[in-house]
């Protein structure tokens, strides 16, 4: 369980995921994998292609995940991959053996089969 304000982490999150969207290519999915560890909650949103910035949005969405005692930080790989990682602590900690993540979720959306959303 995650105590935030759920307006805007729906705000941070849809941000992240069109800017992931719209920047990757064709033929590369965007992957969002949520997990939990001991005390926190990730998500994270892969993808390929973005040579997009994110300018404003990250540094907004940034503003909101400290506001809820969490971290939003970018990680880049070779190929023009890159992840961002969004971190909230949880409320209470959970049964949880390890501190190592357990994935409970992973959507994946391919551009090329969904119609992009008018401007």
């Amino acid at each position: 369980d995650v105590e935030v304000d759920e307006d805007q982490i729906r705000l941070v999150l849809s941000m992240l995921v069109a800017n992931a969207y719209v920047s990757s290519t064709r033929e590369e999915p965007v992957t969002i994998t949520l997990q939990h560890t001991e005390h926190e909650a990730i998500i994270s949103v892969r993808d390929k292609g973005a040579n997009a910035g994110l300018g404003v949005g990250f540094y907004v969405s940034r503003k909101i995940i400290a506001r809820h005692d969490g971290h939003l930080k970018i990680q880049s790989f070779p190929d023009q991959r890159r992840t961002l990682f969004v971190t909230l602590p949880t409320s209470m900690a959970k049964d949880v053996t390890s501190s190592l993540p357990r994935t409970y979720a992973v959507w994946t959306i391919t551009p090329g089969e969904v119609e992009a959303p008018a401007p």
